[in-house]
Order: structure tokens, then sequence, then C-alpha cells
């Protein structure tokens, strides 16, 4: 999705027809690298800024988030009514996304053994190089997402994501994809410029 603002716009259109409609609406991640999850209930702010998760309980209200290298996690604890996405690259993973929206979606009523997450593409350990300092804070709170091979270091974020959601309870499933590699993605890491791809979570009501 690029940065202008009508295809953006666009874009998001096409998402919803795609995901079968949002009737309450669309609100997005506005992803700034942290652990804050916000709860809502409207889709009046459409972008939230300062934040890398959302978490609803109001039926066709979709949750949006957009990662390059970084991954969008869904969550959805049918048997509750509680879905969440998040938005997490390494800092997340330090920081504690996928643990704070876990927590905020359990505030809400839900349960991590009832909870299913999907992590979808992000970069793998090979293809995301980083230096000595950066690995040894991913490996401080994932370890296995941290490869090292002649004295350098690649973090997998899926991997550690599947990880630090597994210690919470939560089953989790990885789409598997790197951005770097894929022909289908973008990838900030392999091409240098903007460009994200993006995932959607709806709730829907329950047939009557």
């Amino acid at each position: 999705m690029g940065d202008d603002h009508s295809q953006v716009e666009q874009n998001r259109s096409v998402l919803v027809q795609a995901i079968g409609g949002a009737q309450a609406g669309l609100v997005a991640i506005g992803a700034a690298h942290s652990a804050n999850v916000a709860c809502v209930e409207t889709s009046e702010e459409g972008v939230i800024e300062g934040v890398d998760g959302l978490v609803t309980t109001v039926p066709d209200l979709a949750l949006l988030g957009l990662g390059a290298d970084c991954a969008v996690v869904t969550f959805a604890d049918i048997e509750s009514g509680v879905v969440a996405i998040a938005h997490s690259g390494w800092q997340g993973l330090v920081k504690g996304i996928l643990s704070a929206s876990v927590h905020q979606m359990c505030s809400q009523g839900a349960a991590p053994e009832s909870i299913q997450a999907h992590i979808g593409p992000s970069i793998c350990g090979q293809c995301y190089e980083v230096d000595s300092e950066r690995a040894a804070q991913v490996a401080a709170v994932a370890p296995s997402a941290v490869f090292e091979s002649r004295g350098k270091y690649g973090i997998d974020i899926a991997l550690g994501a599947v990880s630090q959601l597994s210690e919470l309870g939560v089953v989790a499933i990885s789409s598997g994809e790197c951005t770097s590699e894929s022909t289908r993605h973008f990838s900030y890491r392999r091409d240098g410029t903007t460009g994200r791809q993006g995932a959607a979570i709806v709730l829907r009501k329950a047939p009557a």
C-alpha cells in the first residue's frame, strides 16, 4: 500500500470488500514500534497513532495492521467474542507487544487457551542480519529468534512471535513466508523503499 492518501483509501475499500464487508467500519494501527494497545469500539478515529495493537469486541468492526518486514499478527477468541491485531518487529518482541495484546484481550473476557493467533509474512533470520547488541536484546526475550553464524547475527521475527505466544499459552501459526525472499511481498530491508502489506480481522455475529 502506497503513501498517497487517495490510493490508501482505495486500497482500504478494496480490503473491506475482500473480507466480506465491515458495517461498523475499519480501524488501523498507527504503528510506533511500541507495546501500546488500544481497545476500540468505533471506527471514528480511522488510524490510531502511537499504538501497535488493537482489540475489539464489536461485531463487524475491522482491525487493520500494516507491515513490510515486521509481522502483522491476528488474534481471535471466538468463544469469548474478542479479536485483536498487532504489529511486531524486533522492537515489538523486546517491548512485549504480543503479550500486551493478549493481556488486553483477556481484560475483555478472552482466555489465552482459547485464543488462536496467525503470524503473517515477516523477514527471516537469514535475511535479517543485525549487530550483536540488537541480537542480545532479542535473545533476552525470545532466544529462538536469534541466529549466529561465523560471528554474524540474524533475527527471525516469526519464530520470536511463536515462542512468545506459546509461553502465554496461545496457539500460534506462522505463514512461514519471508518478506525479503518472497516476490509477492514488500520488504524494506530488501528494497529500501516504502510499501506495505496488511492483514485484517473482523468479528462476525453468530447466526441468529
